[in-house]
């Protein structure tokens, strides 16, 4: 039996080495090896990722489609034109506004003393750019002195840009430019009080290289006796300003053919509707800047003498006028923009106008004001009123006395 077994082992020993130096020549080298290794690790890394992504990715939402609700006439009329402009009308409007809380303390002339805070003004301005060459502003203005209302202090409409050319055309309701009333103290300048004069207006104007200016006319409450009632009021204003190396300037004048209706005369003519005839008006102003100092100086005037029986002086009538003269300088405190400001006023002829003791016949001011936070200011001031002698008469006459006042202003603008 074994010796049948024995070639068949032998035989099948020896088959099998042949085999295994066949496999052994067919076998690859150990660098194969390792490279073979590696990419197989790669693709087994990037089949664990994808699995870990589809693991961990949330399930997807099905959204069934909205339908789109036909946009209404007028909004397909707004959007279209504001792709024709190339502006959304949310780009097309500014608000803009402030708030003007004030604490003082008045000792007057006839030596009452009193105190009060006031929200001395607030301020909503709506500006619109309809078009490239229209634009819309509206003003809505609260004053303490004016009670509680609201008014209606600016609209207007405005065709023109003065950027790509120089005249424009203002139609509305807007302090005329007669007088230019800068100051960098927390009350208005005697300038100011005696010239503002609100009206509803149509004012041609230009904007070139510097200069300025615009003539305007409009129906003023003064009007002579025996007249229509009627647009025959009209004014004008020329100026020219800008900058020669570090120094700014701007220097002008304004005419206007009716300072009766200025708002601080007229409430106190009792025939302002049937006057001997209009009363015409000047202003003068100038302005300098160098080095954070600003020089101010403004002059007010009428050019005719006012009826003895619409606004009296010493038996006569009145011929009012105002000057101011003002000097700034702007730094850094702490890190805070300051101004310092003084500023030396007077009026002439004035002695009727005005509110509770009348014009003073002069008047110094300083004070100081910080910008304590963005677009909030501080200011403090302080007043010292000269009252008319008491040789001088108007509705009553002068005390020759002096008047105090200390302000503190706390004001934000947006």
């Amino acid at each position: 039996m074994l010796k049948n077994v024995t070639p068949a082992l032998l035989a099948a020993t020896a088959l099998m080495g042949t085999a295994s130096v066949a496999m052994a020549e067919n076998l690859p080298s150990r660098e194969e090896m390792w490279k073979i290794l590696r990419q197989q690790q790669q693709e087994i890394n990037g089949l664990k990722q994808e699995l870990n992504a589809r693991q961990h990715a949330p399930a997807p939402r099905e959204v069934p489609p909205q339908p789109t609700p036909p946009a209404p006439e007028n909004a397909q009329k707004e959007n279209a034109s504001a792709q024709k402009e190339g502006l959304k009308w949310s780009e097309r409007i500014t608000l803009s506004g402030g708030v003007d809380v004030r604490a003082n303390t008045t000792r007057d002339f006839a030596k009452t003393r009193t105190n009060d805070i006031v929200v001395d003004s607030a301020s909503l301005a709506v500006d619109a750019k309809i078009a490239d060459w229209v634009n819309g502003r509206v003003v809505l203005l609260h004053e303490e002195s004016a009670g509680s209302q609201v008014d209606l202090d600016e609209a207007t409409i405005t065709l023109g840009d003065t950027e790509k050319y120089p005249l424009y055309l203002t139609a509305g309701r807007k302090v005329v430019p007669f007088g230019k009333f800068t100051t960098n103290l927390i009350t208005d300048p005697l300038t100011l009080t005696l010239g503002e004069t609100a009206e509803s207006i149509v004012e041609v104007g230009f904007q070139y290289k510097g200069g300025y200016g615009s003539v305007y006319a409009f129906n003023g409450d003064g009007r002579k006796a025996g007249s229509d009632d009627g647009i025959d009021q009209f004014g004008a204003h020329l100026g020219f300003g800008g900058k020669i190396r570090e120094v700014t300037f701007d220097f002008g004048g304004s005419l206007i053919n009716s300072l009766e209706d200025s708002d601080v005369i007229t409430p106190l003519i009792p025939t302002v509707n049937a006057m001997q005839s209009h009363v015409a008006g000047a202003g003068l102003h100038a302005q300098v800047g160098f080095s954070g100092i600003t020089l101010i100086g403004e002059y007010i005037t009428a050019l005719d003498r006012f009826a003895p029986t619409e606004l009296t002086w010493n038996g006569i009538g009145a011929k009012p006028s105002a000057w101011n003269l003002e000097a700034g300088y702007g730094f850094e405190l702490m890190g805070k923009e300051t101004t310092i400001a003084g500023a030396w006023q007077g009026s002439d002829e004035a002695l009727g106008l005005g509110a509770g003791a009348g014009f003073p016949e002069t008047r110094l001011k300083v004070g100081v004001s910080m910008g304590i936070f963005d677009h909030t200011t501080l200011a403090m001031e302080w007043m010292h009123d000269k009252d008319y002698d008491i040789t001088d008469a108007s509705t009553a006459p002068g005390t020759n006395n002096s008047a105090n006042t200390g302000t503190v202003k706390l004001a934000v603008e947006f």
